[in-house]
């Protein structure tokens, strides 16, 4: 590409329209200001100057031409903004400006934007998309709806796709395959399709590019016990899991006016809310927020409301979404969904309910300790002290002093204890966040943890450094036993894979099939929570940790039902009282059952 076509396009561009149509410039002086969408900051740093048409932030160094921009804010590389620039402005590109990277990347975008296409077509107007459309109009999904999302259906056929993008087309099955849309068979050099039998949801950026599917399969036929009710597209060139967010393109002129985001869960959660005027919204795969979702979400706006039923915002992946966000400076508030319904359900049942939630939305660090006064009976010592250990490395991760400060006064308040006692808390977990030293970190740890907790994490640091016997070990693990709800999702995650995939043999080939957070999980299980074990010593140790953690929760809820039999002796119902005397004896044979093992 010749300097003279570069320089013709940005002569005929106006920078301050360009990134006034993305974020809201004031003016300052002979420049416009902004606050920087690269980085958190509450006071405009960023600038734009007309007549030298560039742009330059002062708090995180950010700044170039108008190019630079489009690359920096949707992602584009050079000849992708190049290109859109120039068809703005009227100037017609030579051909022969591309690398041969880039040529490829190019056909491969053709692949999925054609492979969204066909899925489309047989939906709106095949007959075998007949049966989908008639479930998603059931659902409240109108045309309307159906065209701005681009959403399709897959033939439950092993070659449809095939046949339209290489057969009709000219594509390269080597193409289709990178980018995740067929599988090469097991035997010989075939291959089939990924996506059968499915409704599709093409996966866009920002810019409205296709980068994958998410296909779900449709009611009634979720028989086969292999069949996962949605599938996504793998990690390819294009698609990466931890940067995508669903309706992100159709959402972000909304998002940009309401100057907030709403996070839901899967994609009939965010379309219900669109359908119904709740427009500002995205959704994430699981409940974890990540850094690169995060960075996107912020060219955009620095609020974020998320919209979570108890159990998600309690576990370690949502926490650690919050402790990104928190840390890059957004502004976090909850809607607490009631009743269990998701927002799909209350939207289509409830738009004008699903609204008023999402208006009275309550700080993330407001629902969290009510969250946690709620879990744990804080009028007993016990039920303070847990609290108290769910709560401060929480207060000691809100990075704003002042705000830290107001929540530590009210978690205190909240537990009934002096805010002086919780503040030397949060003082122990910061000193335990800032732990290098992993011996150190063993031994901050074992103070901290209750003796349950630190055999729930041990039995599955040795189950996940097992070389052979995994899935005879696996039934072993009763996913009831875990109290921790991170460590309970993680196991029914693992027996999930374990079920479906009967070729698992080995423990990395579960780590693979799992989502990034989970795998992170495992990590730090693995290295923290396991001591140098001899390899001829783990299945002994994992036996005799098994058989301490099951005996720990079988007496406690020996405990637990004792203390019921005294509270319905005093009521005198004898039906009552027989059924927990007979449930107390079951437990009572199985502690001796374990003793005699020992």
């Amino acid at each position: 590409m010749a300097d003279s076509q570069v320089m013709e396009v940005k002569q005929k561009t106006d920078i301050v329209s360009v990134i006034d149509s993305r974020i809201k410039l004031v003016k300052s002086g002979r420049n416009l200001k902004a606050k920087c969408p690269f980085h958190g900051e509450k006071t405009p740093s960023f600038f734009v100057s007309p007549e030298l048409q560039t742009f330059k932030c002062f708090g995180c160094g950010e700044g170039g031409d108008v190019l630079t921009f489009l690359q920096k804010y949707e992602g584009m590389d050079f000849p992708e903004a190049l290109e859109y620039l120039a068809a703005k402005v009227g100037v017609t590109l030579k051909k022969g400006f591309r690398t041969g990277e880039e040529i490829e990347k190019k056909r491969l975008e053709e692949v999925l934007h054609l492979a969204g296409e066909y899925y489309s077509y047989l939906l709106t107007s095949h007959r075998v998309g007949r049966r989908a459309l008639n479930y998603l109009k059931k659902r409240g999904i109108t045309n309307q709806i159906i065209k701005t999302f681009g959403i399709g259906y897959s033939a439950n056929s092993w070659n449809g796709l095939i046949k339209f993008l290489v057969g009709k087309k000219g594509y390269k099955r080597e193409e289709l395959e990178r980018v995740g849309l067929i599988l090469k068979s097991g035997r010989g050099s075939g291959y089939y399709d990924r996506f059968r039998g499915r409704v599709m949801f093409p996966l866009k950026s920002m810019q409205g590019k296709t980068l994958g599917f998410s296909g779900r399969v449709l009611p009634g036929e979720e028989v086969d016990e292999k069949q996962a009710k949605y599938i996504n597209s793998p990690e390819t060139r294009l698609y990466h899991k931890s940067q995508m967010l669903f309706g992100l393109h159709e959402a972000r002129k909304y998002i940009r006016k309401k100057d907030r985001v709403v996070v839901v869960e899967g994609e009939l959660d965010m379309i219900s809310s669109f359908k119904v005027g709740v427009r500002e919204v995205v959704a994430i795969k699981g409940s974890a927020l990540t850094r690169e979702q995060v960075e996107l979400i912020r060219k955009l706006t620095q609020n974020i409301v998320l919209a979570l039923d108890a159990d998600m915002a309690g576990n370690e992946a949502t926490k650690r979404g919050i402790e990104i966000a928190d840390s890059m400076g957004m502004n976090l508030s909850v809607v607490e969904i009631v009743d269990g319904k998701d927002p799909d359900d209350l939207a289509q049942k409830n738009p004008d309910k699903w609204k008023q939630l999402v208006e009275k939305a309550v700080s993330i660090y407001d629902f969290l300790i009510d969250l946690t006064i709620k879990t744990y009976d804080v009028s007993t010592g016990i039920g303070k002290k847990k609290a108290s250990r769910e709560l401060a490395p929480m207060i000691n991760r809100i990075s704003h002093l002042v705000e830290r400060e107001h929540y530590l006064s009210i978690a205190a308040k909240a537990m009934g204890v002096s805010k002086r006692v919780f503040e030397e808390e949060v003082k122990k977990a910061s000193i335990l966040g800032k732990v290098g030293d992993k011996k150190e970190m063993k031994k901050v740890l074992k103070k901290v943890m209750s003796r349950r907790e630190r055999l729930e994490r041990y039995v599955l640091g040795l189950f996940f450094q097992m070389s052979v016997g995994i899935k005879d070990q696996a039934i072993k693990i009763n996913q009831e036993w875990f109290s921790d709800l991170g460590l309970k999702r993680l196991w029914i995650k693992v027996d999930e894979v374990l079920t479906k995939e009967r070729g698992v043999r080995k423990v990395s080939e579960i780590v693979e099939s799992l989502p990034g957070e989970y795998q992170r999980q495992i990590q730090e299980l693995f290295t923290s929570d396991v001591v140098e074990v001899d390899e001829s010593k783990i299945m002994d140790l994992f036996e005799e940790v098994v058989g301490d953690l099951e005996k720990m929760v079988v007496r406690e809820k020996l405990n637990k039902i004792n203390k019921e039999l005294v509270k319905v002796s005093e009521k005198g119902s004898e039906k009552k009282m027989k059924k927990l005397q007979e449930e107390a004896s079951r437990l009572k044979r199985r502690v001796k059952e374990l003793d005699g093992r020992s």
